[in-house]
């Protein structure tokens, strides 16, 4: 299984050289997207997809480990729920070879997820690290999947 986890620009920009669109993207059979944007995104972070698919989802937290005020507003945690629909999602989608993920940054959010799937699937440390050297995982996000997974044991 290969798993790439990318930033936002990075991850539009593969999108948009493959001509993967919202309206073919379920022929990528293969393949599965998994978008996350903040809650307080700004233009550059609006979603490459609308709405989730059978092989794309997108979830919509912040960087961070609970809720808090900030400036533009309130930035929202993954909540238990988005972890369960996430590894719904993951669980559905086991049979894809590749995981295509996105956050802001491609690093914390991103990383956690794809860090996850690569854990979750038994894949191999040293070439997820090395296909996504980027990565440093946001605990709270690792924390909920776990715990989620444990509770399917």
């Amino acid at each position: 299984m290969k798993i790439y986890v990318l930033h936002k620009t990075a991850f539009d920009e593969v999108m948009r050289s493959h001509n993967i669109t919202m309206e073919n993207v379920e022929s990528f059979v293969g393949t599965c997207f998994i978008s996350i944007v903040g809650t307080l995104f700004s233009n550059a972070e609006v979603p490459f997809f609308s709405f989730n698919k059978s092989n794309v989802i997108v979830l919509r937290f912040d960087d961070i480990d609970h809720d808090c005020m900030v400036s533009g507003g309130i930035a929202k945690a993954m909540t238990i729920e988005q972890a369960r629909e996430l590894f719904e999602f993951i669980k559905r989608n086991a049979n894809k070879e590749t995981f295509i993920l996105h956050c802001a940054a491609g690093i914390s959010r991103s990383g956690a997820v794809g860090y996850f799937i690569n854990e979750y699937f038994g894949g191999d440390w040293e070439t997820f690290k090395k296909t996504n050297p980027q990565v440093y995982s946001n605990i709270h996000v690792l924390t909920l999947l776990r715990k989620i997974r444990a509770e399917n044991v």
